[in-house]
């Protein structure tokens, strides 16, 4: 008995993208390389990833102390030269132009990693200078000592002991209500610093004539003059 074959047909998913035969392979650039080339520079063995004073420990002291150096030259050397003057834009330049010198100083005597910390020094203090003179209160009151760079100066005055009222009581007028106490004491003080008082005056040159003799006759005050300047005598 013979058997009539069935058709049988397969359903696909319409919603799959993915057709059979829809896809078209993509033609290869012929001047594109298939293949990535790997970078060069991981594969060289020879290549320095540390800059050279983190391997060398000389060279790591070497530019810790320019770098020093070049920070408390940058700051100093401005000040022993123009002290009560070294302040505002004539100040930063100085600054500017020490650092300069000192880097290139730096430069030609113990190579280029020194040099670069240097410059690193010269520039942190630069801009810590203008950045406490303009940005901080502490440097604005510190200027009114009137010794150029304040954190350079090696010395901004003497400081003695005194009397501060606070908080400070104004009157109606806007004037600070300073205790008698306070200003007894500050009076004592410089009396006490004033030079003591000769005890015989020196000599004028001109003789002196001495004053009238006082006496009561009668309940009456009268001034016994000397013989010449009584009337009547010649």
């Amino acid at each position: 008995m013979a058997t009539v074959p069935h058709d049988r047909r397969v359903q696909s998913n319409p919603h799959n993208k993915k057709k059979n035969g829809s896809k078209k392979p993509k033609a290869k650039n012929p001047t594109k390389p298939t293949a990535k080339k790997k970078n060069p520079q991981k594969c060289n063995p020879k290549r320095k990833r540390n800059p050279q004073y983190l391997k060398d420990p000389k060279q790591l002291v070497i530019g810790i102390l320019a770098g020093l150096v070049s920070a408390v030259g940058t700051r100093q050397l401005p000040q022993m030269i123009l002290k009560a003057s070294n302040t505002g834009l004539m100040g930063y330049l100085y600054n500017a132009i020490a650092g300069a010198g000192l880097t290139f100083a730096a430069h030609e005597f113990l190579g280029e990693n020194a040099a670069q910390a240097s410059l690193i020094g010269s520039g942190v203090i630069i801009a810590d200078r203008i950045l406490t003179e303009q940005f901080s209160p502490i440097g604005q009151y510190l200027a009114l000592a009137g010794a150029g760079d304040a954190t350079a100066a090696t010395s901004l005055g003497q400081i003695s002991e005194g009397f501060f009222v606070h908080p400070v009581i104004y009157d109606k007028q806007g004037n600070p209500i300073i205790p008698h106490q306070i200003t007894d004491a500050a009076v004592k003080a410089f009396q006490a610093l004033q030079p003591p008082a000769p005890a015989n005056p020196a000599p004028t040159g001109y003789k002196q004539i001495a004053a009238p003799a006082k006496h009561m006759v009668q309940g009456q005050m009268q001034g016994a003059a000397p013989s010449r300047f009584r009337r009547g005598n010649q």
